[in-house]
């Protein structure tokens, strides 16, 4: 029952995972290329391809027969990372997998794709608790407001894998779109 559990939990999650990448792909490019890496901003010097110029080498899979073609181009590569199926690992060994974040970013990198500019200012924080310390990613909207709602993340992963750099994507693409400041926990994971 544990096994199907965490089965069923990490497929939801990777789907998840997938559909934020998409998003992330169904975005124009554009002039500007910063890209967040971990809890700063760096840039990439590249010459430009667009995401609708990806075009996958395989069929797509008979459960992905609607994917757009970029995102198959996604999938390959994580499928190309050869990484064994998650249930057959350990909570710790599961956690140090290929995530689909992890392919999207080796697409992006592979074929100079731009990514836009962040509105998201981000910054990192360790707060203490009970037994050290917890970190958080803070993103704020570069819009010039004094006041913002905030909303508090916690990343998929079935409280089990998954990181803020693996959802890190979503959480800043919810801070532009909502027009708040997200806080994203590196929650402590279980066992």
């Amino acid at each position: 029952m544990q096994s199907r559990l965490f089965s069923s939990i990490t497929i939801k999650n990777t789907i998840l995972s997938i559909l934020i990448v998409w998003i992330l792909f169904a975005i124009p490019s554009c002039t500007g290329n910063s890209s967040t890496t971990k809890d700063d901003v760096t840039t990439l010097q590249t010459d430009s391809m667009h995401t609708t110029d990806l075009k996958p080498s395989d069929p797509k899979p008979g459960w992905g027969q609607n994917m757009t073609d970029p995102m198959t181009v996604v999938i390959e590569k994580l499928i190309s990372f050869k990484a064994p199926p998650l249930t057959s690992l350990s909570a710790q060994e599961a956690r140090k997998q290929p995530t689909p974040a992890d392919a999207a970013m080796a697409v992006i990198k592979e074929h100079k794709i731009i990514v836009p500019p962040s509105n998201v200012d981000t910054m990192g924080k360790d707060i203490p608790v009970n037994g050290g310390q917890i970190h958080l990613r803070v993103y704020t909207p570069k819009t010039g407001k004094a006041i913002y709602p905030v909303i508090l993340y916690i990343h998929g992963g079935g409280w089990v894998i998954a990181d803020l750099d693996t959802y890190g994507a979503s959480a800043e693409g919810l801070c532009s779109q909502a027009e708040a400041v997200v806080v994203s926990v590196a929650y402590r994971q279980a066992p």
